[in-house]
């Protein structure tokens, strides 16, 4: 087994600053670390999930472990909580005995596919109730890691500390005053990190917040279902969304019983906005929208080649009403109106209600 290499682990903890003010940085160091502590990879692992780096070895590995679902059966994911209670390094034997690895589908099908054995993982802060873990990964030929390299992992990890809850702090002010300066336009904003969780909203969307829409132990909470469950397929699209790529999504339409429509729009933080350690993944631009009149039936029925029916429904729907207020307006039937609406759907070439109602309400504005 070789020796690690200790003046090299020592300039990498000194210059790790530099991954405050460039995120971009952190594969770089993972690559060196790998090097220095003579591991075949390494990643920094958030317990609170989303995307996280890697060295450039662990970018297929880690991807095979998600896609193929391997965290079901990782006996790893035990330190998570001895590193809650303060330990912070472990290693496998920390963690499983012998005969669990033995018996682990884990330790004996996916390890050895992508050429690793051996594991060790420093727990690091970047917050007060944010852990992260640095984990090492080693082949079998690599060896396990002895107490002394554990306790450079350990040195390290104090460190890490430092650095994460600076980046920390610098991402969530530099969020926070993102989202304040919307104030003075008076657009309603919340930063949300990569599993919905608010990490802020400004004045604006303070101001917002009623009983169909409000924030409740951490999470922008919905009254209108459809719309709820809108907003949570657009963040786990957004968990899993590479950086720099664009989240390929229409307007929520949050409809409130006794209030005009809100539209909410998920915008991805990314590039130098984004901070590894800052928590925001994403910005919500929250908007109130004045209930449009209806457009002119025989407009529609034109444009789209509707039936009469299918182009009274449609004029409706674009107001923002509801399917079944529209159905009970209009005198027919709940079914009645589903059926007419698909073929909207299939006219128009949309798939949601939420994209007809944009599309009717901008030929509103030209109409």
């Amino acid at each position: 087994m070789a020796k690690v290499d200790v003046n090299a682990l020592k300039d990498l903890s000194a210059g790790l600053g530099s991954a405050v003010v460039d995120p971009d940085l952190w594969p770089l160091f993972l690559d060196r670390i790998c090097e220095a502590m003579k591991c075949n990879g390494a990643a920094l692992l958030p317990r609170k999930g989303g995307s996280f780096p890697t060295s450039t070895s662990m970018i297929e590995p880690f991807a095979r472990y998600m896609q193929e679902g391997w965290c079901q059966s990782d006996l790893r994911l035990r330190g998570i909580a001895k590193q809650l209670r303060g330990v912070v390094v472990v290693d496998d034997d920390d963690v499983s005995t012998e005969e669990e690895r033995r018996r682990s589908p884990y330790h004996n099908d996916f390890l050895p596919s992508v050429g690793l054995k051996w594991w060790a993982g420093a727990a690091f802060w970047a917050g007060k109730d944010d852990l992260w873990c640095l984990a090492m990964q080693r082949s079998e030929s690599e060896g396990r890691f002895s107490r002394l390299e554990k306790s450079l992992l350990w040195d390290l990890s104090a460190r890490m500390t430092e650095i994460a809850s600076l980046a920390g702090a610098m991402g969530r002010a530099n969020i926070a005053a993102f989202t304040n300066a919307l104030d003075h336009v008076r657009q309603a904003a919340v930063a949300v990190d990569s599993g919905g969780h608010v990490v802020h909203f400004n004045a604006a969307a303070n101001d917002l917040f009623d009983k169909s829409v409000w924030v409740s132990r951490g999470q922008l909470v919905l009254e209108d279902k459809q719309a709820a469950s809108e907003l949570l397929d657009q963040l786990e699209k957004l968990r899993k969304l590479p950086n720099g790529k664009a989240l390929r999504a229409s307007p929520i339409v949050v409809r409130r019983p006794d209030k005009c429509s809100m539209t909410l729009k998920v915008l991805p933080i990314d590039g130098e906005a984004r901070s590894l350690f800052a928590a925001a993944r994403a910005i919500i631009l929250l908007s109130e929208v004045a209930r449009p009149r209806s457009p002119r039936w025989q407009l529609l029925q034109q444009t789209f080649l509707l039936t009469r029916a299918q182009a009274h429904l449609a004029a409706r729907l674009a107001t923002g009403e509801s399917l079944e207020d529209s159905a009970d307006a209009l005198g027919i039937a709940k079914e009645t109106a589903r059926t007419q609406l698909k073929s909207i759907f299939e006219k128009t070439e949309t798939h949601r209600q939420s994209e007809l109602v944009a599309l009717l309400q901008a030929l509103t504005r030209k109409d």
